[in-house]
């Protein structure tokens, strides 16, 4: 029973110790580490941390790399992923062709015919109007039939539980986030086989080594954090990722590293190489040895990565990394003087030609321009010069900005900025720079289109229903965009109240319901109905007779949107939607249908969640009709007993209601807070 106990205390501060990352100190650096002596307190009171301009992290440790066997990527599984794999034959072959099968048919299709298990199926799923495609042209096992599902499922945002023999399928939380595996081990085989995300739970076996978090968070995309009261590190992201971050600490768990420093340094104006020299050279006069080349007995090595243009430092003590860093930070300085440089920089989440267009009006000279343009490129340069010429008739994807003393290139096919200009101009830039490369946001935009015919409770208009519905909240009402249209802001369950309203209502058609996911700024288009072939001019000739032209007009529903959002998270909304019908008619040309349109081009702002209703577009259409009894009808005076005439007028209004839904990352507060820790330190605050 003891035993039991110590186990489960070991266990329990495992699954429950929150995300704890490691305090940095301050750094303070004398003039030098042998003039000071190892027992300078100013230096070895610890790792320094980095903030957010910093370019060395010394709160990771490291030797330097070396080639060994790499982990095991093989489709390896434990605990909940294995017994759910378990359910399903690895040896019993199937094959699976569907082709836009609505989410409910896929489910019962592959769940109970091929797979045959016990499941659920959620609300959403019941009623979601999305399709599924999966073909699989070559016979596959049950093992890898659900997992392949399961992939799918998860990209289309849902999440598959199993417990107690029943699989359950429904949507994943709001705002995206699916359910979350957790592992717990240093191997390939303790990592869930799963495609969501994983939280892998990553012990130390030789000692603490909470200062490699640094290196991974940067080489890898996963956000690795300290679980320090286990001698563990927790890390999110997916299998493959993690499975690399496992590589990465075999490498420097060993026995042979313990009580090794390591810290990463990427440059920001000098190469490595330059980097590497010029350090080598400064720590030999200190009298400290130091080695890129893998030698033994040197108090610093360092593992240069080149394709990264980045490098990792390994040191035996933490003072010693200390002063590697107060050198680094003084040797990767721009040049003085006006002598002329190349500099590249990558963005890490902008385009590079976004980046261009923005920087080229502030360098000025004589403009920006490409070579031969492509397609989507042209749009941009259509009033620049010509800066470049091709070889052959290959496309030259660069584009040039030159101003008096800087001269910028736009790489697209390397998405880089190279820019020739004096180190202290490159200095001056470079904040600016990376203040524009910043993630942008991405805005979901659920549409409904629908036409309400105004009879019984939608007599009045749509308008005038809505606001006499008790359980929306009317936020607003404008009357901008097209002539005699009201725009709605709408709240209520973010308007689902509305819509469930609209949906359930006879007088109602729902003509579409498209949904799509467009990034800030950008133009998003949908367009749903038919191409009617019309004949558009006839030429005689004497030799072949009569030739008709061809020409096809568009009819159905087409959507523009172009949302940007603004510092406060409100969406500005550019709405350009029109709805064209085709009929037929006595008066139309040759039998070429009428094409009936209504249109609204309209600005609106809203918030996220809240629900635009655009209406207003009316359409009447009046219906004759004669009745009468034969022979009856026909008698003098009488026959008006048995003649009967009907006139109806029926009217159609218009209805597209746009709801923004700004898609946030979670990352972004996590940085600024991570930041913010390692700042708020610095901070001398008077007073009490």
């Amino acid at each position: 029973m003891a035993k039991l106990n110590l186990k489960l205390a070991v266990v329990l501060p495992l699954l429950l110790t929150a995300c704890k990352s490691t305090e940095p100190q301050k750094l303070q650096v004398g003039k030098s580490y042998l003039n000071e002596g190892a027992q300078s307190q100013s230096v070895t009171k610890g790792n320094a941390a980095l903030s957010a301009n910093s370019a060395l992290s010394n709160t990771k440790e490291a030797s330097y790399f070396q080639v060994l066997q790499s982990a095991n990527w093989g489709n390896t599984k434990l605990g909940s992923a294995q017994e759910v794999l378990d359910r399903f034959s690895a040896d019993e072959k199937v094959t699976l062709s569907v082709d836009e099968l609505a989410v409910k048919d896929f489910l019962h299709y592959v769940f109970g015919d091929v797979l045959k298990v016990s499941y659920i199926i959620g609300d959403e799923a019941s009623a979601d109007p999305q399709t599924l495609t999966l073909n699989v042209q070559e016979q596959v096992s049950k093992q890898k039939l659900y997992q392949l599902s399961e992939e799918l499922l998860t990209q289309k945002g849902y999440v598959v539980r199993f417990n107690d023999g029943i699989f359950y399928i429904h949507k994943a939380e709001q705002g995206g986030k699916a359910a979350v595996v957790f592992g717990y081990g240093f191997t390939a085989e303790s990592v869930p086989d799963s495609a969501q995300d994983i939280v892998q739970f990553i012990p130390f076996r030789f000692g603490r080594r909470f200062s490699i978090i640094g290196a991974i968070n940067e080489l890898f995309n996963v956000q690795a954090s300290s679980a320090s009261e286990n001698d563990a590190m927790k890390v999110m992201g997916k299998r493959r990722e993690i499975l690399k971050v496992i590589d990465f600490v075999s490498i420097l768990d060993r026995p042979t590293l313990v009580n090794k420093q390591i810290a990463f340094f990427r440059p920001v104006y000098a190469s490595v190489n330059a980097i590497n020299e010029e350090l080598q050279n400064v720590l030999k006069e200190e009298g400290i040895i130091y080695s890129s080349k893998g030698d033994i007995g040197t108090a610093v090595s360092a593992v240069l990565l080149e394709r990264s243009g980045a490098m990792v430092l390994f040191a035996n003590e933490k003072s010693i990394l200390a002063r590697v860093e107060f050198w680094l930070r003084q040797l990767d300085q721009p040049t003085q003087g006006n002598d002329k440089k190349y500099h590249v920089y990558q963005p890490e989440f902008a385009r590079a030609t976004d980046l261009g267009q923005s920087l080229s009006v502030l360098i000025g000279g004589a403009g920006f321009g490409s070579g031969q343009p492509t397609a989507s490129t042209s749009a941009r340069s259509e009033d620049a010069r010509t800066s470049s010429s091709n070889a052959g008739n290959s496309t030259n994807k660069t584009m040039v900005a030159t101003g008096s003393d800087i001269k910028m290139v736009v790489d697209e096919r390397s998405n880089s900025l190279i820019i020739e200009s004096s180190g202290q101009k490159y200095r001056d830039l470079l904040p600016l720079i990376k203040r524009l490369d910043v993630m942008p946001k991405q805005v979901l935009l659920e549409v409904i289109i629908a036409e309400v015919t105004l009879t019984g409770s939608f007599e009045q208009g749509v308008a005038f229903t809505l606001t006499n519905q008790s359980e929306t909240n009317i936020v607003s009402r404008t009357l901008t965009g097209a002539s005699g249209s009201l725009n709605y802001l709408l709240k209520g369950g973010s308007g689902d109240l509305t819509l469930k309203f609209l949906e359930s209502n006879s007088n109602v058609e729902v003509l579409s319901r498209p949904s799509v996911v467009v990034r800030d700024g950008v133009s998003a288009s949908i367009t749903a109905g038919d191409s009617i072939p019309t004949v558009s001019k006839i030429v005689s000739d004497g030799l072949n007779g009569n030739q008709q032209s061809v020409e096809r007009l568009k009819a159905g529903v087409q959507l523009s949107v172009t949302p940007t959002i603004n510092a406060q998270g409100v969406v500005l909304m550019e709405i350009s939607q029109s709805i064209s019908n085709a009929s037929k008619s006595s008066s139309a040309v040759q039998g070429a249908p009428i094409i009936t349109e209504r249109a609204i081009e309209t600005e609106v702002v809203a918030e996220s969640g809240q629900t635009v209703v655009l209406g207003g577009l009316i359409r009447e259409s009046n219906t004759n009709g004669d009745g009468r009894i034969p022979v009856l009808s026909d008698i003098p005076i009488l026959g008006r007993l048995f003649d009967s005439t009907s006139r109806q007028k029926d009217k159609v209004e218009l209805v597209v209601m746009v709801t923004p839904k700004i898609i946030e990352d979670s990352n972004d507060w996590d940085m600024v807070r991570k930041q913010f820790q390692s700042q708020f330190q610095y901070l001398e605050l008077e007073g009490n």
